[in-house]
This record gives structure tokens, sequence and C-alpha cells, in this order.
């Protein structure tokens, strides 16, 4: 698939992580290609900071590399950057997981993160369901009406399981539409240092609440979910389909 046109201007290239998909290793991997601008909430001291302080889109290029969550209404990636979005300049990938780990993942971290404040409430994972229908979907900002055309707005999207075959699918797609641009200092650099090594796969870094609380969910949980959320799994099968060989249902 080629990414959307850039008329002619440099692609800027827009990794949206998925709080859902343990892609930490792969985050490593490509900031070792790009220098990385951090678009994260974390990094300010409220969410509406945060809002109101985005990247400056004019100096964004192929440069670098733009990285965040945007999974919150009000700070998705187009509510940001309104400008560089409509630009057809975004060449955006993400990391995805097969729908209920990706669930089971989101709903461990969510759940630590709610212990750590006695306060907050504890969901069970149906709750979690409950409150946020087709995690995955919601995530990756693709809906039913709109699924082929939200879809589309992904140049790459790969799966977590297999880093090296989808490192080694990401680097191809990119050397693939660098070899459709025209030449410029920025993109010479980036296709050198595509020509390296791909990086080998670094230890994930697992915490081991979360590790325990995925472990806990059952066979029942999965078919609860699974049952109730038929959106993320047509989502799943359709980038299944189109970007890698999976099986979709596993």
């Amino acid at each position: 698939m080629s990414a959307p046109g850039f008329f002619g201007d440099e692609p800027v290239f827009v990794f949206h992580r998925l709080v859902g998909a343990a892609d930490d290793a792969f985050a490593r991997a490509v900031y070792s290609w790009f220098p990385v601008l951090e678009d994260y909430e974390s990094g300010f001291g409220s969410f509406d900071e945060y809002r109101s302080n985005a990247l400056d889109e004019q100096w964004l290029s192929a440069l670098c590399l733009v990285t965040g969550f945007w999974n919150r209404k009000g700070s998705r990636f187009a509510d940001r950057y309104p400008n560089l979005s409509r630009s057809g300049r975004v060449w955006l990938w993400t990391i995805g997981r097969p729908p209920f780990d990706f669930a089971a993942e989101f709903y461990a971290k969510l759940l630590v993160s709610c212990r750590r404040n006695p306060s907050s409430w504890h969901p069970t994972f149906w709750q979690f369901l409950d409150n946020m229908p087709n995690p995955l979907a919601s995530a990756m900002e693709v809906t039913a009406d709109s699924f082929g055309r939200d879809i589309d707005r992904y140049a790459f999207v790969g799966d977590a399981r297999t880093y090296a075959d989808t490192l080694a699918s990401l680097r191809l797609r990119l050397i693939s539409e660098l070899e459709t641009l025209p030449e410029t200092a920025n993109l010479q650099r980036l296709r050198i240092t595509l020509e390296r090594p791909l990086p080998a796969e670094s230890a994930s870094t697992i915490d081991p609440e979360a590790a325990e609380i995925v472990a806990g969910l059952s066979d029942d949980d999965r078919e609860h979910f699974e049952a109730r959320n038929p959106l993320d799994l047509r989502l799943w099968k359709a980038v299944s389909e189109r970007y890698f060989e999976s099986d979709a249902n596993t």
C-alpha cells in the first residue's frame, strides 16, 4: 500500500503508539532510525496543558519521527495537527496485536494505574469492556461507518507478536516509499540509516502486576469479549490480510 500523496513535500513519519500493543521493543528499534519528537501527555502537568501545547507543525519533516498515543478525545492526532493531517504528508503507522490480547494488555495497564490510586475505580474486565467497546478500533480511530477509509490512513500496521518480520516489513515499506520521492538531504540520511542491519530485539519491560492480571483472564472472558466487540475482530482480520500473513483469530 502506498502512503497518502505528499504533493511534492517531504513526508512526516508518524508512529501512532497504542496502549494495549506492548510495543516497547519496536519503539526502541525505530527510534534508532530517526531523531524522535515525542508527543506524550505524560510530559505535561495536566491534560489541558498538553492539549494546548502541540509540536510546531511547520518544523515537522522527514528528518524526525513523531510519536504519541493520541488516545483521548480532544487530543487525537488530527486535533493536535489539523493542517498536517489535511496536507497528505503524513506517513502513519502503528503496531497492534490480536483484539483480545490488546484489550487484556490495555485493561491490565489501566487496572495497575487504578490500584495505585486508592480513591479511583477498580473495574472488572467486563466493566472495562462496557465502558470501552472495541478498544483496538477506538485506539486506531476506525469506525464501522468509514471502515475502509479509516484503515487507509495507515501506511503500515505491524503485528507485535512477530518482531523481526514486522520490523523487516516496515523497513521495506519505508524504503519503497522513499524511492518514489525526490532526493533531499533528510531523505538521503534516512535511506542510509535504513540500509544498516536491523536492530536486535531488546528485552520487553513487563510490569509483573500487569502480567499477572492478563494471566488471570479466562476463556469466558475471551468469549465475552469476542461476542461483544465485532468491530475489533473485523479490523484485525482486515489489517492481517492487508499488511501481514497471520491467523487473525489467534
